[in-house]
């Protein structure tokens, strides 16, 4: 096998794998990472979680206590030991556990989630 058919499957492979994962999202997973970001989770919820870690570090989102115990921000990871980390982002949390979750809902965005199902409240969503 080539090279470029080497990568061309592999990019196939990661394609139906990412649809995979998107056919597991519904409004009730989202309700439950939200719930309890840290610790047990359904079986669709791990999978995903186990999916989003595997991931390579670059450009990967983090959570940074900005003052500690009381506020966090989410920042890009650089990836590099010799590069600085991307700049925190403008929105606060006052939880570790709401910054994971936002985390978790942008990583969800990354994927294809439609915005109906992350936020099924929200005008236009599944509950909205």
């Amino acid at each position: 096998m080539s090279a470029r058919a080497g990568d061309e499957a592999r990019a196939s492979r990661e394609r139906e794998i990412r649809a995979g994962l998107v056919a597991l999202v519904t409004p009730e997973l989202v309700a439950e990472h939200g719930a309890r970001p840290s610790g047990h989770h359904s079986p669709a919820l791990a999978q995903l979680l186990a999916y989003f870690a595997q991931a390579p570090v670059a450009r990967k989102l983090a959570i940074l206590a900005t003052v500690p115990g009381r506020e966090w921000r989410i920042l890009a990871i650089s990836g590099s030991p010799l590069a600085p980390h991307g700049e925190p982002g403008p929105e606060v949390f006052a939880s570790a556990e709401a910054a994971r979750h936002a985390v978790f809902l942008r990583r969800l965005e990354a994927l294809g989630v439609p915005a109906s199902v992350l936020r099924p409240d929200a005008p236009g969503g599944v509950h909205g």
